[in-house]
């Protein structure tokens, strides 16, 4: 696995992250999530795309915001 995955995995389950709202409409899941330094963020899960407004998603496509809804919230993938 990528280090970076990894850190954003690990990153996503140990920091304080907490889900605030959350909606489902049009196939899609809505999440609004309070991140460590305090912004709210935008995820949106779809069955083949995810998208964060978040600074690292918009360079790597992938953040510990995602991680955070996937396997802390809906328990996609159990790490132990």
């Amino acid at each position: 696995m990528n280090v970076n995955i990894y850190n954003r995995i690990n990153r996503s389950i140990n920091e304080n992250i907490k889900l605030i709202y959350y909606s489902y409409q049009d196939n899609s899941f809505n999440f609004y999530i309070l991140g460590k330094s305090g912004f709210i963020y935008h995820v949106l899960i779809e069955k083949n795309y995810q998208e964060c407004n978040c600074e690292d998603f918009k360079e790597s496509k992938f953040c510990k915001h995602i991680c955070f809804v996937l396997f802390k919230l809906l328990k996609v993938f159990r790490i132990n």
